[in-house]
């Protein structure tokens, strides 16, 4: 069975970098460990939301003075990789953003109980990378897990499409708070509400 995973900014940047911070390190380990892994598995498929690569355009622009041997590094990760363009609009990105708002400020506490991980809400550029994720049924790989909580409510509660770069692990919820946050009346209504704008774009 093919699984796609798709590749937040960070991750590319984490696995690229060389420095002398400990916490840096150990983020690249963690980034290298993954990659190693996943080209390995013949049945996986790693994906960068064009959002992504854009990103990474403009940070290698904006680095002064810039680094060869680490601008050759990402732009090696990168050829590892299939760009994919989302199929995101403004509409899109508004009401993602609109949801985890919303999720942040009803659920934000009973979700740090759970996981230890406050859920934040989206920039544009989050919800274009999720957008990529959710169109290409994908696992979204990230590092920075709390911009993307949101994920786990637009999958079922046993789904696996979130991982920490981080934690090297899958970020889950208990079914009854996914069915909490389901069954709250504006999630639920915002959530029909997307769900019906991304059919509208097929």
């Amino acid at each position: 069975m093919i699984v796609k995973y798709v590749i937040d900014t960070n991750v590319i940047r984490g696995l690229s970098a060389r420095s002398n911070d400990v916490d840096a390190q150990k983020h690249q380990k963690q980034c290298q460990y993954f990659w190693k892994k996943i080209k390995e598995d013949s049945n996986a498929i790693l994906l960068i939301p064009e959002e992504v690569k854009v990103e990474l355009d403009v940070q290698l622009l904006a680095e002064i003075p810039p680094k060869p041997n680490e601008r050759q590094r990402i732009l090696d990760a990168v050829n590892d990789c299939q760009i994919v363009h989302e199929k995101s609009t403004r509409g899109i990105e508004n009401k993602l953003r609109e949801l985890s708002a919303t999720l942040k400020a009803k659920y934000g506490s009973r979700i740090h109980e759970e996981c230890q991980i406050t859920p934040q809400h989206m920039r544009v550029s989050d919800a274009r990378i999720l957008s990529a994720a959710y169109e290409q049924d994908g696992i979204l790989v990230t590092r920075n897990i709390k911009d993307f909580i949101l994920y786990l409510f637009l999958s079922e509660a046993d789904e696996e499409v979130l991982y920490d770069t981080a934690t090297g692990e899958y970020l889950s919820i208990s079914t009854e708070l996914h069915e909490a946050v389901l069954s709250d009346e504006e999630f639920s209504t915002r959530l029909e509400d997307f769900f019906e704008a991304w059919n509208q774009l097929d």
